[in-house]
Formats: C-alpha cells, sequence, structure tokens
C-alpha cells in the first residue's frame, strides 16, 4: 500500500523525536491536541506505515561496528588533527571532513568559542568493555572441604583466603 505525502512527512517526523502527536502536527495534520494525538496513534497502529517506520530505524541505526568507529576515534584524539598553530580550533574544515562528531559541546563566549571533545579516556573505556577486556576476574580452585580440618574450615568462614589457608597450614593441619 502506498503512502500519501503526510503519511510519509509523518513517518520521518516521528523518526525525530517519537512523539506521534508533535510529528502529525508538523506533517501538516490539522486538529487540537487530542485530535493530533489520535491521528498520530492511528497511524502508527496502520500496518504499512508501522512496517515502514520499522524500515526506516533499520536504515538510520548504527551498527556496532559504527559505533566502536566513533569511539576509536574519539579515544585517538582524531580531533587533534583540527587544533590551529594559535591554539584554535578549525571547526569548517572538521564539519567538512565529516569529522564534527567528535564535538561534544559548542559555546560561545564573549571572546572566543568554547569547544569541548568527548572524553578519550572514556571512549577507551567503553571499547575495552565491549570487548571484554575489563571483566572482574574470579579464580577458582578445587578444594575439597572434605579434606579439611576444623581450623582450617574455621580460618575460611572467617574470612581468610582459602589459598593462604592452605598455603600456612602445617603439613599435619593439612591432613597430612
Amino acid at each position: 500500500m502506498s503512502l500519501t505525502d503526510k503519511q510519509a512527512a509523518f513517518i520521518e517526523e516521528y523518526l525525530v523525536d517519537f512523539n506521534a502527536t508533535r510529528a502529525a502536527e508538523r506533517a501538516g495534520y490539522a486538529g487540537n491536541e487530542s485530535t493530533l494525538a489520535s491521528v498520530g496513534y492511528e497511524n502508527l497502529r496502520k500496518p504499512h506505515i508501522a512496517a515502514r517506520v520499522k524500515e526506516r530505524l533499520r536504515e538510520t541505526a548504527m551498527t556496532a561496528t559504527e559505533i566502536q568507529m566513533r569511539l576509536s576515534e574519539q579515544a585517538r584524539g582524531a580531533y587533534a588533527d583540527y587544533i590551529t598553530p594559535e591554539g584554535g580550533v578549525n571547526v569548517a574544515q572538521m564539519v567538512a571532513d565529516g569529522k564534527a562528531h567528535l564535538i561534544k559541546r559548542m559555546k560561545d563566549t564573549k571572546f572566543v568559542m568554547d569547544i569541548e571533545f568527548y572524553d578519550a579516556q572514556r571512549a577507551l573505556q567503553m571499547l575495552g568493555k565491549a570487548h571484554g577486556m575489563f571483566k572482574d576476574r574470579v579464580d577458582s580452585y578445587d578444594i575439597d572441604l572434605d579434606k579439611l580440618t576444623d581450623e582450617q574450615l574455621r580460618r575460611i568462614a572467617d574470612g581468610e583466603d582459602p589459598i593462604y589457608v592452605l598455603a600456612t597450614s602445617s603439613p599435619s593441619e593439612a591432613g597430612a
């Protein structure tokens, strides 16, 4: 089933903020808040519109690879190439090169443009986590509790490291 111009506009507007009421309004539907809410709700329940929304989401969503590429650029400080000898930032060139995503915030002050880049350390942490590099390490040992003495069991129950308890036990205490 083909989409009307308003339905196509509604889909694109819905993807802006996922607000069906506002999307209906921006797409050119008429009515008060209640009417626009109903139109938005009804549009999303129509199978051909819902299918197109899902399709557009798949088209516009970032892949895991794209996310890792962007984090890698942040972690590498890829913005360094755009810092001028005077200490400024060539924002126009960053935009032209498709690197504006490296900028976290820009604020115009009285004298200069204050530019903040994404934190490289945080990007490294996120990449490391994605690669499974920062898992808590848990060592496990096969210890036959039946062969431990009452004293060894008490020490372990009191919170001592089982390996330390075994290493510091006398041979007679260890059941030898």
